[in-house]
């Protein structure tokens, strides 16, 4: 099956905003796996308006993947402070 046109990340980052679980879940992990650096700023705001802690969680592990940084699962600023310091 072929990705939508834009690519991983950005059909990825769109499924952090489905209204299922479950393709917010698949999505973070994607993109944890293969989505790179330029996933990074959908990841954070994904983890802000999130409020299911699973997929929070797979949001918080695929963000550590990308960074080397493990921070709290409610804590996106941590994220967004290292992003800004790490683009």
């Amino acid at each position: 099956e072929q990705l939508p046109p834009g690519g991983l990340v950005e059909s990825m980052s769109a499924g952090l905003a489905s209204g299922d679980y479950r393709v917010r879940l698949r999505s973070a992990e994607v993109l944890g796996a293969h989505g790179g650096k330029e996933a990074v700023p959908a990841l954070i705001e994904a983890m802000t308006t999130e409020e299911d802690g699973y997929v929070r969680k797979s949001i918080r592990d695929a963000l550590a993947s990308l960074t080397g940084e493990k921070h709290s699962p409610s804590n996106p600023d941590a994220y967004r402070k290292w992003w800004e310091e790490n683009r």
